[in-house]
């Protein structure tokens, strides 16, 4: 394992020690896994494709709408929250309760994405 998937892997991990993440994923646009710290039970292949394609579709209607390209997207299930953001050619998606604080779950994603940017040299 490179030393540069490791640090990524320990900023996912802090994410979920710092707000109440119950999974998060680095993915890229194409939709292929960079690393995960997901359940065993999740298919990496297919989350990290329905994550790219989701975020393909948010930024096609922001476009259209001249909204521009969305900062975040948010599912909210009846089982839990989905949230995805965009920067670059990466997503950075985490899954949390129903009744989780999404501006503090917002806050620490832009957190770890500026620390996920300096390690890929953004």
């Amino acid at each position: 394992m490179t030393q540069r998937l490791t640090d990524l892997e320990n900023v996912l991990r802090d994410l979920a020690q710092r707000c109440p993440i119950e999974a998060a994923a680095i993915v890229t646009m194409r939709g292929q896994m960079v690393c995960s710290l997901l359940t065993t039970s999740t298919p990496e292949r297919a989350m990290s494709a329905m994550a790219a394609s989701i975020q393909s579709i948010g930024e096609r209607v922001g476009r259209e709408l001249g909204a521009g390209r969305p900062k975040t997207i948010i599912i909210d299930g009846s089982a839990k929250s989905v949230i995805l953001t965009g920067f670059g050619s990466m997503i950075l998606v985490g899954t949390a309760p129903v009744n989780a604080a999404i501006a503090l779950i917002k806050f620490e994603l832009q957190n770890a994405i500026e620390k996920i940017r300096a390690i890929l040299g953004e």
